[in-house]
């Protein structure tokens, strides 16, 4: 991502965003999240990334993108319908919003998709306390 698609470097400093599913985010913000001798809990990604979730995101997937490098167009306004005619539910009206969107990288780049392998370590065995033999045993 630090260089696009004909091998010019670009500046990615502070730009980096991961996209993840919001169950991933939980994992991510686990794992990076460390308590300071304050008692302060605080959260630092690497790289100054910046987290965003998104339901749309397959749960252990990542995407990654470089902010401003992705073109994005809206065509027109928007349209809104409503009807009023007995639907599924009784006494309702449904609104309808259309609009046409758009968009696609600078290069192919500019986003990369990883797979999310986290795993924590857990203690199955209980620490017994030590045991002192009595003297003359």
């Amino acid at each position: 991502m630090s260089t696009d698609a004909k091998g010019k470097a670009r500046k990615v400093l502070n730009k980096v965003v991961m996209v993840v599913n919001p169950i991933d985010a939980i994992s991510v913000q686990a794992r990076n999240t460390i308590q300071t001798s304050t008692g302060q809990w605080v959260t630092a990604l690497p790289y100054n990334i910046k987290v965003v979730e998104s339901e749309e995101m397959p749960e252990k997937k990542a995407l990654f993108f470089v902010q401003g490098k992705y073109l994005a167009a809206v065509a027109g306004g928007y349209k809104t319908n409503k009807f009023d005619q007995t639907l599924a539910i009784e006494d309702a009206m449904l609104y309808t919003i259309k609009q046409f969107a758009n968009g696609k990288p600078e290069d192919n780049k500019t986003a990369l998709v990883y797979d999310l392998d986290i795993k924590f370590s857990t203690s199955t065995t209980p620490t017994e306390p030590a045991t002192e033999e009595p003297a003359g045993a």
